[in-house]
């Protein structure tokens, strides 16, 4: 959740520290060193009185390892969430790699599983609500009693409720954290004395960067993550996937605005085939947990001011600067501030109104060629809590302009934000020319200035 804080509050500085569970009585002091060290850092975790700091970086961990893996045709494999599209796709799949018994569990209890019984696998669909752990172990016992003992999880089940911080409520909130923190610990706990080849959560991309607008879903799934390591300190079998978007399935692939939205963030949707193929490769080894989507970081950057994304991606930028050399950046305006603060107001509000124009168009992915008239509803457009977010957040960046949310969602147009920029901007301009007094020294007119 702290993630996300982050991206949709930016103004308020959100940095999380993790104190060491083990430490003997320190953590008073490692907390007041990390809240006044001068440090970029926004990902802080001490262990053993040692600062460690989060990187993303690049996994090696499927090199070499077999691209074929073998379901036994004598055990029973679990799929929660096995009726949704995803967990149908996952299922046909191990059918095809020669699993025979399946249980997919759902809340509904629907499912076309003709395709399946037809490949020769026998599948049972059990209605019930993994979120309920008598139930989680009725499932448990009667594969047990089946003669054909589980060896496999997947834990796919999930549900997506949108909205921005300010929008949720705690049932909103619970609505999405019960299935994947409840259904995931009920499944730990009643399988923990079973012999598994493999425990497998799908988390998702939201709760390794963050994403705007899924506070709940990110947090639902940082718990996935963070079950993974614990199954595995427990020398069981634990494996947490960041799953990007997919296509063709899932809730993104179902909403045209969420697929718009992650693509003009960089986030492509990974398509069924080649999901299938790294899940493959990574049944095959031993990481906790490991992250798979499809992305342009050098466009996933551009959310971020220049040089100051988060510290946890500074390794991809890197890489995504020397990739990127040569290429324009999302802003070509040159020094946008001094034009906007020496033009005329007339010459000014056309500026806004062509660098609004320039973001609107990515931040909705529009043609770049027939960028939006100025009078257009943005709402019409697409805009939404979570565009609004991102366009908000870039004019901070770019016009150092903070406007209340309330500017974006309420029939806003490009000429009205232009507007209020200008008022915005006429007002700063007022204040610095206004604030330095002939009674202060000279220490305190430049620190009247700065502020």
């Amino acid at each position: 959740m702290g993630k996300v804080i982050a991206l949709e509050h930016p103004e308020l500085h959100c940095v999380r520290v993790d104190l060491d569970p083990n430490a003997q009585g320190n953590e008073a002091q490692e907390l007041f060193e990390e809240v006044w060290l001068k440090s970029q850092e926004d990902e802080v975790a001490w262990r053993d009185r040692i600062r460690q700091v989060s990187r993303l970086v690049h996994s090696h961990q499927t090199k070499n390892t077999p691209k074929t893996f073998t379901f036994r045709k004598d055990s029973t494999y679990l799929i929660t969430g096995g009726t949704g599209g995803l967990g149908l796709l996952v299922a046909r799949w191990m059918v095809e790699k020669g699993a025979k018994h399946l249980v997919l569990v759902s809340r509904s209890g629907s499912s076309q599983i003709e395709e399946l019984e037809q490949m020769g696998a026998e599948v049972v669909v059990a209605k019930a609500d993994v979120t309920q752990p008598e139930e989680v172990a009725r499932i448990v016992r009667e594969i047990e009693q089946s003669q054909r003992p589980l060896r496999g999880v997947i834990h796919a089940a999930g549900v997506v409720d949108n909205g921005t911080l300010t929008q949720l409520d705690w049932e909103r909130f619970a609505k999405v954290l019960n299935p994947k923190v409840a259904g995931a610990w009920n499944l730990h706990l009643l399988t923990g004395n079973l012999p598994l080849d493999f425990f497998v959560m799908f988390s998702s991309v939201a709760s390794l960067v963050g994403h705007a607008g899924q506070a709940n879903h990110s947090a639902g799934n940082a718990f996935l993550d963070a079950l993974a390591y614990h199954r595995q300190s427990k020398k069981l079998p634990g494996l947490s996937i960041n799953w990007g978007s997919w296509s063709e399935v899932g809730a993104v692939a179902t909403s045209q605005a969420a697929t718009d939205y992650m693509k003009a963030r960089g986030m492509e949707a990974i398509a069924p085939q080649q999901g299938l193929q790294v899940l493959e490769e990574l049944l095959g080894q031993n990481a906790a947990q490991i992250g798979v989507v499809s992305a342009n970081w050098s466009k996933f950057l551009e959310q971020f001011p220049a040089d100051a994304y988060p510290p946890l991606f500074s390794d991809l930028a890197k890489e995504a600067r020397q990739q990127a050399k040569g290429q324009p950046t999302r802003l070509q305006t040159g020094d946008l501030i001094n034009q906007l603060q020496t033009a005329t107001p007339e010459k000014q509000r056309e500026l806004l109104i062509a660098y609004l124009q320039i973001q609107v168009t990515k931040v909705l992915g529009l043609d770049a060629s027939n960028p939006p008239e100025s009078h257009y509803s943005l709402n019409e457009l697409g805009l939404d809590s979570l565009t609004s977010i991102q366009l908000r957040n870039w004019i901070r960046t770019d016009i150092k302009v903070d406007l209340p949310m309330k500017k974006f969602i309420v029939e806003a147009s490009i000429d009205q934000l232009a507007n209020a920029l200008s008022e915005q901007l006429a007002l700063a301009s007022i204040t610095l020319t206004e604030a330095p007094s002939a009674d202060l020294n000279d220490e305190e007119e430049e620190e009247v200035i700065r502020l």
